[in-house]
């Protein structure tokens, strides 16, 4: 590898750990940095890589509305007003 490409990839690690810093000092819970690792997942380029990661962070995240298999958030009312 050329050397700016090691400089150019060592800055890229160096605002990622930034990045995270600010999200640190930001104050979150065990279960956000969870959910925010799964959404950064889904970003990714690679299908491959973002499946196999989303996958395993998905065994750690907090499910709603797991009764008879439904995977939507339900509403009170479905009725539209006119």
């Amino acid at each position: 590898m050329k050397q700016e490409e090691v400089k150019k990839k060592i800055d890229n690690r160096k605002v990622s750990r930034e990045i995270v810093k600010t999200i640190l000092d930001y104050g979150i819970s065990e279960e956000q940095k969870i959910d925010i690792m799964y959404m950064l997942s889904l970003e990714l380029e690679s299908n491959k890589v973002m499946k196999e990661i989303s996958d395993y962070l998905k065994k750690f995240r907090v499910k709603f509305n797991t009764d008879d298999h439904d995977d939507t958030i339900k509403t009170k009312s479905n009725t539209l007003i006119t």
